[in-house]
C-alpha cells in the first residue's frame, strides 16, 4: 500500500451520489436509476399489477362541488362523483356520467 493512498477512496460511493436529477431520469439512454430506486420501482409495478388484476382500481371520490373546482381537468380523467353517486369523465370541457 501507498503511503498516504486511501485504499477504499473508489469502493465507499453511495447508492444516491451518481443519483440522476428529475429531467435525466426521463431521458434513461443517459443516466440509470440507481439499484435502490430500481428494485423499488420494480416491486411497487409488480405489486401494483397483482391488485389491479385482482382488485380492481379506486377512483377519487369527490363531491360535485370539488369536481367544478379541479384545476384543468383532462379528457378522459374520471372520478366517482359522491355527492350524484356516479362515475364521470372529462370530455371536452365536461363532466360526463359513465352509460
Amino acid at each position: 500500500m501507498q503511503s498516504g493512498s486511501n485504499p477504499n477512496q473508489n469502493n465507499n460511493k453511495n447508492d444516491f451520489d451518481d443519483f440522476p436529477i428529475y429531467d435525466e431520469v426521463i431521458r434513461r439512454d443517459t443516466n440509470k436509476l440507481s439499484g435502490i430506486w430500481r428494485d423499488f420501482f420494480a416491486m411497487f409495478k409488480e405489486n401494483l399489477s397483482s391488485y389491479l388484476t385482482s382488485g380492481g382500481i379506486f377512483l377519487p371520490n369527490l363531491t360535485q362541488t370539488q369536481i367544478e373546482n379541479l384545476e384543468s381537468p383532462i379528457n378522459g380523467q374520471t372520478v366517482y362523483n359522491v355527492t350524484n353517486q356516479t362515475a364521470q369523465y372529462y370530455s371536452n370541457g365536461s363532466w360526463v356520467p359513465y352509460p
